[in-house]
């Protein structure tokens, strides 16, 4: 049995009395798990370096104090909130996607050829409000075809139909191809200017 001895209690113990930890060279804690508890134990009775008045907190990077609306909320913590305010957040994200842009835009774009329907579905429900796996389901419902002209072709350049909704109550109609959705689009939605267009189209006729 592989043991090693705790660098705390000086015993010798089964790898199995330590915690794992990669970033050692054997992979597991320098002390065993009671003498690691027992810190731990230690740390979290210790009093609190900055006391706030109830409902705010210190922020670590701008060292200011905040109400606790000012953090984001984060369950890694004891208090449920992040160390940093939202402000100080945003700059360091902000700084840190204008330092690694290209890098971060090529992981983006692996990402998205690797699996391009996870992140349309994303948009839809971003930008629409649809349910994961919406589009999915109308896509089957509708047969794989447009709801106008019958096409199975989209036509656009994703090779998706578009989602077509009412610009005015934002209700999810159903697919369109490209050149269906678009029409209705330049026709603003109005079924008095559709029909006319094809009344329009029998007048002239051959």
């Amino acid at each position: 049995m592989d043991t090693k001895k705790c660098v705390t209690c000086g015993a010798e113990k089964p790898f199995a009395e330590f915690y794992k930890n990669n970033q050692r060279t054997d992979g597991l804690t320098g002390d065993c798990k009671p003498c690691r508890r027992a810190k731990m134990a230690v740390y979290q009775m210790r009093p609190a370096r900055h006391q706030t008045p109830d409902g705010t907190k210190r922020c670590t990077l701008c060292k200011e104090t905040k109400p606790n609306e000012a953090f984001h909320r984060n369950q890694n913590f004891g208090d449920g909130l992040d160390r940093a305010c939202k402000a100080c957040r945003y700059v360091r994200h902000s700084a840190y996607s204008k330092a690694n842009r290209a890098t971060l835009n090529a992981k983006m774009g692996e990402r998205y050829r690797n699996d391009p329907e996870r992140y349309a579905d994303y948009s839809l429900k971003k930008t629409l409000g649809l349910p994961l796996g919406s589009y999915a389901k109308m896509h089957a419902a509708q047969g794989g075809r447009c709801a106008i002209c019958d096409t199975t072709e989209p036509g656009s350049r994703t090779k998706r139909f578009h989602v077509d909704h009412c610009h005015t109550t934002g209700k999810i109609r159903a697919l369109l191809c490209e050149g269906c959705n678009h029409g209705l689009g330049k026709f603003h939605d109005r079924p008095d200017l559709l029909r006319g267009a094809a009344d329009y189209l029998e007048r002239h006729r051959e």
